[in-house]
């Protein structure tokens, strides 16, 4: 559960969401998406990932929510 977490994990986590989440919108919001893009992007989704997994941060996939055209 994240509320577990002390307020510095929690930055940290968000701090690694927000740069995935810029480097996935650089990847895939240009016209044709660079290798150099796909690659920042998910490097940065398997370290938000693996420091979840090093945190036992474990949540439903219910409880996401999807958007856009890839929903």
């Amino acid at each position: 559960m994240i509320s577990a977490l002390t307020g510095e994990q929690k930055k940290e986590l968000n701090e690694l969401r927000f740069r995935a989440q810029c480097c996935t919108q650089v990847a895939v919001s240009g016209s044709c998406a660079t290798a150099v893009a796909l690659e920042l992007a998910e490097t940065a989704m398997e370290t938000l990932l693996k420091k979840l997994c090093d945190l036992n941060v474990s949540f439903s996939l219910e409880s996401l929510s999807f958007s856009g055209n890839h929903a």
